[in-house]
């Protein structure tokens, strides 16, 4: 789904250049602690830039009942995931065993 802006081309783009960045890292297999810290700080602060300009561009476009509604979603959607992601866990412990 591309928006009238082509935020979307923007945020495909930016998946497209973290994946080969992520890619070209890995195969550096250069295990230095201190690269790894930075890239862990980056990916980071990548992630907070990411969900706030998300979050500002959902702002800009819904009304307050489209929020409402979102939000209800989303907790209901997150409770699902923990609950389903306990019980597999549990399911796969009792298969290991």
């Amino acid at each position: 789904m591309v928006t009238k802006d082509g935020n979307m081309i923007e945020y495909l783009v930016s998946l497209i250049l973290g994946l080969i960045f992520g890619i070209l890292i890995e195969r550096s297999k250069k295990e230095n602690r201190r690269e790894r810290e930075l890239v862990s700080k980056g990916m980071t602060l990548s992630l907070f830039f990411l969900i706030f300009f998300l979050g500002l561009d959902i702002g800009r476009k819904l009304n307050l009942q489209e929020m409402a509604q979102i939000g209800q979603i989303s907790i209901l959607f997150a409770l699902m995931t923990m609950v389903f992601s306990y019980a597999f866990s549990k399911i796969l412990i009792r298969v290991a065993r």
